[in-house]
């Protein structure tokens, strides 16, 4: 009997026209998504359905269109597969294999396959718009939850109270400033979207004005790898993707970022400065972090085993307890965990992308011909600087594999490379 069934279904499919089925599968993808994208701080139920949706319509949509996907003309789509690939040998060839499962089981729905999905959303200068005008409606709404909540001292949509001082938002913790740094750079397109025929000036205080509560959060949640992200990736843009490359440029960036730094340390909240820094317990996770790479320095303990690896060699943490999870450093928990082997493959799959669509970005500013190009571009590099956020915030962040703060920075490079594929290979459907 089931293979009766299964024989009716796969007759069924066939006999479905394949642009009438690509159709049907992208439309569902899509707006699976960018709902996902929209209501993606807001719970993880939201997360959890967008991801099943989208992905159970990505499957039909390559069987119906892998000719013309986006996935299919990413040139760097070996480097994804290597790192994935690792990554499931990872998983088995563990210290806890049983704990490592239980942190890959929700990225093989979300972390590892919103980069594929979202590649494919891109179709064109409007799909890339109304991508942008999401993260600035989930920027500006969870901002405001974030005021209600420095007012009242309980979050609206949670009623989580204030985490120590510092502003959680609907998320729970602080780790939303994470969030927000990396959503808050796409968002800033704005500045760009408004009309042309508006200064300057006016346009980029109407950008602010709007994003203000988005800000706001980011600020009082005083996440330090979120205000270090997000400055990062701003000054990036500004100073290497907008403006001419030029060692007086670049020395501007590193300038920008040391007097950013020094002022934060100074004159930022408390747990920026200086002593806050020197005494942070991060240093002993890092310390116990390479201690567990040079006991397995190859092929690394196992997918996010850092905690049973260091607990089994006798290391104590005594500063952060025995509990703690993740070294909080990706590139040292990377390296920890996957070796040297699935360490350069990380870098190969993350940062290859960052560089490709950098240089495909910078050649279309330079090339655009007229206003629509120009701004397609721009939102391209726009989501491009929220990937960088990402990227930045890595190296004092979450564990790697936390399934939401991996999901939405995969969406990000998703999102601007199918941006740079579809620029060069137009969206289409199967003829009949």
């Amino acid at each position: 009997m089931p293979h009766v069934r299964r024989e009716k279904i796969l007759q069924f499919v066939r006999s479905i026209p394949p642009e009438q089925g690509a159709r049907i599968a992208h439309g569902l993808m899509y707006w699976a998504f960018l709902l996902c994208m929209l209501l993606f701080p807001f719970g993880h139920s939201f997360r959890e359905a967008g991801s099943i949706i989208a992905l159970i319509s990505l499957v039909p949509y390559y069987y119906w269109n892998w000719s013309n996907s986006a996935l299919r003309r990413f040139p760097l789509a070996w480097a994804w597969l290597v790192f994935f690939l690792l990554i499931l040998v990872n998983t088995v060839h563990s210290v806890a294999p049983l704990e490592s499962w239980d942190v890959m089981a929700p990225n093989l729905r979300q972390g590892f396959v919103f980069p594929l999905i979202a590649m494919e959303c891109v179709r064109d200068g409007r799909d890339l718009k109304r991508f942008v005008l999401v993260f600035i409606l989930a920027t500006f709404a969870q901002g405001l939850d974030g005021m209600y909540q420095y007012t009242t001292g309980v979050d609206f949509i949670q009623g989580t109270a204030i985490y120590a001082g510092r502003l959680t938002g609907s998320m729970s913790t602080p780790r939303v400033g994470n969030y927000m740094a990396m959503a808050l750079v796409p968002a800033m397109g704005l500045g760009f979207l408004l009309p042309c025929a508006w200064k300057s000036v006016l346009r980029w205080s109407v950008c602010l004005g709007l994003l203000f509560p988005g800000l706001f959060l980011l600020l009082f949640s005083q996440t330090r790898s979120g205000y270090l992200g997000f400055a990062v990736a701003l000054a990036v843009l500004s100073v290497a993707v907008f403006r001419k490359v030029s060692m007086r440029s670049l020395a501007g960036l590193v300038l920008i970022v040391l007097v950013g730094g020094g002022l934060a340390m100074f004159f930022g909240p408390q747990r920026m400065h200086l002593e806050a820094v020197a005494q942070d317990p991060r240093w002993e996770l890092w310390g116990l972090a390479l201690d567990v790479f040079r006991a397995h320095p190859w092929f690394g303990a196992g997918v996010s085993a850092f905690n049973p690896a260091f607990n089994s060699m006798g290391l104590v943490a005594a500063i952060n307890g025995q509990d703690i999870p993740h070294p909080h450093n990706v590139y040292l928990q990377l390296l920890c965990e996957l070796g040297i082997v699935g360490f350069v493959a990380a870098m190969v799959a993350l940062f290859g992308p960052l560089a490709w669509g950098y240089a495909r970005i910078r050649k279309g500013i330079a090339a655009a011909a007229d206003r629509e190009q120009r701004l397609y571009w721009e939102m391209t590099a726009m989501i491009w600087g929220g990937y960088l956020a990402y990227l930045v915030t890595c190296i004092s962040g979450h564990n790697f594999f936390r399934t939401w703060w991996l999901a939405f920075g995969m969406s990000l490079l998703g999102l601007f490379c199918g941006a740079c594929i579809r620029r060069k290979h137009p969206f289409s459907l199967p003829e009949f």
